[in-house]
């Protein structure tokens, strides 16, 4: 199939000068403050969906006249060398018994974080080390902390006295904020607290994931006690944290999310169609597209059993990274690869794309299937508005919530009712544009401007 050129609508969106549009604000903030979030995601090799979310807030705090920073927990010790401090950020944790000195060494450090505190120091940064994903894979912070070891020292002192670890900068001036950006079993000293809880899954759904779900809990419990704030990223979750973990209302705040595409140049069809082509061996607007973890909640299973069902003929493609309870999800997939399925190229599947491969693939699509059955906001849904792209996803909860009428919503544990709306999908040229041109418009309410906005309510009531 032939690429076609892209309505005039999608050229170029969202190109408002950011000044013009947050002037109000700007104005209002007379004083920059210093916004540090956790670096517990964003030093790992490969993205993830709440490394995404503290990358979006990062790259969005200049815009509303703050500055941000990070606390990265290395997984070795301080050094004294600039150059070794700097690299054990990407450290991953030791594999194997520890040896008896490594072992009391560990217990000592312990014991003293769970009586006194950790302490975080500023990290010197020597312009010689290469982050994962490049110049752009290093986070927009004007300043980096080091406290090792302080994810895997919390986790163990919470599991063992159910208390958070306290949290004391060193040699500088503390953060303004400290925002953690997932539940985590650890709180700054003499600063404003705010977790952000994305959505409560073990406990809504807890055959999807497998973890301790009594400890989940009682994390969350913890948090909503001591937090000044709880933010979270849709209506959905906001009312989930509020009747579950019985807290007040106003201390719980729905910011929603934003996407990095939004910033993206949108290259032509033209363009995108030739790097489809090259790159996939796909045709523009001749594929489907499911993007998303391999793990329970996603409902691959039923995805790949509605779409042979449907008998379409434009192929599947699968975006994956490995997520929890893979393991049946992953034999079907296996399966896929052995039969002829696979080989008549119906299902495709592809693993780690770099965003701009993976904005390619998405601008790219017939339309984008993302039912999955609980999600705290479905960022697939909002990137494929935001590239004008079809969406089918799920009725209820927040991605309901996130498509706003702009997409066709099923039953998520409905296969025929998946199977008939990607029929649609397929067959209805007319619904697709209209879903194009509902969907981009839907999208103007996640944009950076809108999200720093909210995100700027969301400090006035800490500082």
């Amino acid at each position: 199939m032939r690429a076609v050129s892209r309505p005039v609508l999608f050229a170029r969106p969202f190109r408002r000068p950011l000044a013009t549009c947050l002037q109000p604000l700007m104005t209002y903030w007379s004083c920059m403050a210093r916004i540090c979030v956790d670096g517990f995601n964003l030093a790992l090799p490969r993205p993830t969906g709440i490394g995404n979310y503290a990358r979006s807030l990062l790259h969005a705090l200049p815009g509303i006249g703050h500055e941000g920073e990070v606390l990265f927990a290395p997984e070795l010790d301080r050094s004294g060398q600039a150059i070794l401090d700097e690299t054990a950020i990407f450290a991953l944790p030791k594999l194997g018994k520890l040896t008896s000195i490594e072992r009391l060494r560990r217990e000592t450090r312990t014991l003293n974080r769970a009586a006194l505190c950790a302490t975080a120091s500023p990290l010197e940064e020597t312009g010689k080390v290469i982050w994962p994903g490049g110049t752009d894979g290093r986070p927009r912070a004007q300043q980096l902390w080091s406290c090792p070891h302080l994810f895997t020292d919390a986790k163990r002192i919470f599991q063992r006295l159910g208390k958070p670890v306290d949290v004391r900068f060193h040699d500088a001036k503390s953060p303004s904020v400290m925002h953690w950006t997932s539940p985590i079993a650890a709180k700054a000293r003499r600063t404003p607290n705010i977790y952000t809880i994305h959505d409560l899954v073990p406990l809504k759904l807890p055959s999807s994931i497998d973890n301790d779900k009594e400890r989940f809990y009682s994390l969350c419990k913890s948090i909503a006690r001591t937090a000044d704030l709880i933010t979270t990223v849709s209506e959905s979750s906001r009312k989930d944290i509020i009747d579950i973990l019985q807290i007040e209302p106003s201390r719980v705040i729905n910011t929603y999310q934003s996407s990095i595409y939004f910033s993206a140049d949108l290259p032509s069809t033209d363009y995108v169609g030739r790097e489809i082509e090259s790159n996939f061996e796909l045709p523009y607007g001749g594929y489907f597209l499911h993007v998303g973890t391999i793990e329970p909640k996603k409902n691959l299973g039923r995805i790949i059993e509605a779409y042979l069902a449907s008998g379409v003929k434009p192929p599947l493609v699968i975006v994956k990274s490995r997520g929890w309870l893979e393991h049946d999800e992953l034999e079907q997939l296996e399966a896929l690869r052995r039969s002829k399925v696979t080989a008549n190229e119906r299902v495709r599947i592809f693993e780690g794309l770099p965003p701009h491969r993976l904005a390619n693939l998405i601008s790219g699509a017939r339309g984008v299937i993302f039912p999955s059955l609980y999600e705290g906001f479905g960022l697939p849904v909002l990137e494929a508005m935001i590239f004008g792209v079809p969406v089918l996803t799920s009725h209820c909860g927040a991605l309901a919530e996130i498509a706003g009428g702009a997409a066709i919503t099923v039953d998520p544990y409905d296969t025929v009712a998946l199977a008939t709306g990607i029929r649609q999908l397929d067959a209805d040229q007319d619904l697709r544009y209209a879903l194009r041109l509902k969907g981009f418009e839907r999208a103007q309410f996640f944009s950076p401007e809108n999200y720093q906005s909210r995100l700027a309510r969301l400090y006035r009531n800490v500082l």
